[in-house]
């Protein structure tokens, strides 16, 4: 990757930070929590978006450094992003022993729902690889995304 191409991928990521934060100031949400995720999720989706007109961003950090992973950790609509993108080869996720939820809970894979079975092929479907019992009953959990 030019570093012309590195420095607008920095910038664009600055940006996407300051509109995320811009968002949390002005919106008058009765919800911190809703509008802090809201900031969250545009920052992240703006860089993403942002990295996939720079084209082809993650083939090149393999092919020309050798990258072989990178870690995400990220929410659910980013997470969706990438699994409908196929950029996924793994998924590891730690459950924890405590049960959240209501509507506006967060999920592991948030966007678009799937209104029909033809893109049910936008997915992953996961093989299950290993299984560990870490310490106070939290669980991770290690797939393989078969395509």
């Amino acid at each position: 990757m030019s570093r012309r191409k590195e420095i607008a991928l920095v910038a664009a990521g600055i940006l996407a930070s300051i509109l995320g934060i811009f968002v949390v100031k002005v919106a008058k949400a009765k919800n911190a929590q809703l509008t802090l995720n809201m900031g969250t999720y545009l920052s992240s989706v703006l860089l993403v978006i942002a990295a996939f007109l720079l084209g082809g961003l993650l083939e090149k950090l393999k092919t020309e450094y050798g990258c072989e992973r990178i870690t995400i950790q990220s929410g659910g609509t980013l997470n969706g992003i990438f699994l409908r993108e196929k950029l996924f080869d793994y998924l590891d996720i730690v459950v924890a022993p405590v049960l959240i939820g209501g509507k506006d809970t967060a999920t592991l894979i948030d966007g678009d729902s799937l209104r029909s079975q033809s893109q049910l092929s936008q997915l992953g479907v996961l093989k299950l690889q290993e299984c560990v019992v870490l310490e106070n009953s939290y669980l991770r959990l290690r797939y393989e995304v078969v395509r």
